[in-house]
């Protein structure tokens, strides 16, 4: 889910063609909030990812993809306008602050249960 918030602006470090489809790995400092499998959107356009890491990750980008928005013309160092999925936005500070406790501390150790507002 997004919101059109443009978050960051990234930029494209590789551009992997295969066969009629091809990788683009954006290098963010929104790396962390973009999981595998789940969505991102670029300019405004929701696509896949397909793999993460700490500092980037990769979106795979099919034939209608790379035709219709024009992600097909983007050149390595292109800027890219970059919003993760709602969600994150929203668990990160509800974890950090507190106020969404997943854990349990019991005498054996921490056990994780369901969310709960504290």
């Amino acid at each position: 889910m997004f919101t059109g918030i443009v978050q960051e602006i990234g930029h494209a470090p590789t551009i992997i063609p295969d066969g009629q489809s091809a990788l683009l790995t954006i290098a963010a400092n929104l790396a962390p909030y973009v999981v595998k499998k789940g969505s991102v959107a670029f300019d405004g356009v929701s696509l896949t990812v397909a793999s993460a890491a700490n500092t980037s990750f990769d979106v795979a980008l099919f034939p209608h993809t790379l035709e219709v928005p024009t992600f097909g013309k983007r050149s390595i160092g292109d800027s890219v306008k970059i919003e993760t999925d709602l969600i994150g936005k929203y668990v990160e500070p509800m974890v950090l602050n507190g106020a969404l406790n997943l854990f349990r501390s019991t005498d054996s150790g921490s056990t994780l249960t369901t969310a709960a507002l504290a």
